[in-house]
């Protein structure tokens, strides 16, 4: 049995409909909806247990067939204060499972972020020693709170505790496509901008506050959903060496070129604001990010990533065709 917690987020309602490509169905879900409609997430999955996350821990002492976790469920919000909530969620959390992993020898994979590499300035490297990660500064609450386990994980495994286990901490870039339109303000800047554009408004983006980029020169690594699903169940088949891993593309994008790239694929034309960024984003804002993916491929992964024009294009059909957005046509809607 595997178990993936935050099953009807973005990237786990994704992996769980991967696994089910694959002939996978023996798969216990772990996450909360209330009455939001995240559950639509997964209307057509299949899985063989659903637990609250406030069940997991009794759960999961009477599973001895577990086999792995894949641990997606997590505070996820960037711009949250409430430390007490996101470190219990976080790091306390993540902790407990990670020790129940280790002491029944079960595959572990769990979601950091590149995030947690701060405003750069020590480069993207996907290190797990703890001189390495000592370095890095995370400039939000969330990113800490990924920091934190990232380096009480490489703690234990330069002292041995984890010898018997295989996990893999997964330091996601910026991940884009379908299902993950219920984050609200947390959606990608890839959905935003095309949305923007859909509705035959105007595009806002960000000013720049680096002298180093242009308005909307500044960058990230963006990664389509499904890649990541292929390096998720890459791990979990293939098991290669444990360890800290950035999930990237190593290539970065413009804030600009994103627009350029939408424009094209629906041929219309329109006008590009820039306003200054929100207060509450001022300080924790990475400019530029693009991940150093060679442990990824020295590890044996060398599965081609999705091209960002091709993968933008193919998310713009399917927000058509999944939205009340307008459709895409050759008429042109000058702003």
């Amino acid at each position: 049995m595997i178990l993936i917690t935050g099953a009807a987020g973005f990237i786990g309602s994704n992996v769980l409909r991967a696994l089910n490509k694959s002939g996978v169905s023996d798969i216990a879900i772990c996450d909360s909806f209330g009455s939001t409609e995240k559950w639509k997430n997964i209307i057509d999955c299949e899985f063989s247990e659903f637990i609250f996350p406030g069940d997991l821990f009794q759960w999961i002492l009477g599973k001895p067939d577990l086999k792995a976790v894949i641990h997606l469920g997590a505070k996820s919000d960037t711009t949250s204060s409430n430390a007490d909530e996101v470190l219990k969620s976080n790091f306390n959390y993540t902790s407990q499972l990670w020790d129940h992993c280790v002491k029944h020898s079960i595959l572990f994979i769990y979601a950091s972020s590149s995030s947690t590499y701060g405003d750069g300035s020590c480069g993207f490297n996907d290190c797990d020693n703890s001189e390495s990660l000592s370095q890095l500064l995370p400039l939000s609450l969330y990113s800490w709170s990924k920091h934190t386990f990232d380096r009480k994980i490489c703690r234990q495994k330069e002292r041995g505790l984890e010898s018997k286990t295989s996990w893999y901490g997964l330091k996601f870039f910026n991940v884009y496509g379908p299902g993950e339109t219920h984050k609200g303000r947390m959606q990608s800047s890839i959905n935003n901008i095309c949305k923007q554009i859909l509705e035959g408004n105007e595009v806002i983006l960000f000013k720049s506050q680096c002298e180093n980029f242009a308005d909307g020169e500044q960058a990230r690594d963006y990664i389509h959903i499904k890649d990541v699903c292929k390096i998720i169940l890459w791990f979990l088949f293939k098991i290669p060496s444990s360890g800290i891993y950035n999930i990237g593309t190593g290539n970065a994008t413009s804030f600009n070129r994103i627009v350029q790239i939408a424009k094209k694929h629906l041929d219309r034309n329109v006008e590009i604001k820039y306003q200054s960024l929100p207060p509450d984003l001022i300080n924790q804002y990475q400019h530029f990010t693009q991940a150093n993916i060679n442990k990824l491929i020295n590890s044996g992964y060398l599965t081609p990533f999705t091209p960002i024009e091709s993968g933008i294009s193919s998310y713009i059909d399917y927000l058509i065709n999944n939205s009340k957005c307008p459709p895409a046509s050759k008429r042109l809607a000058k702003i």
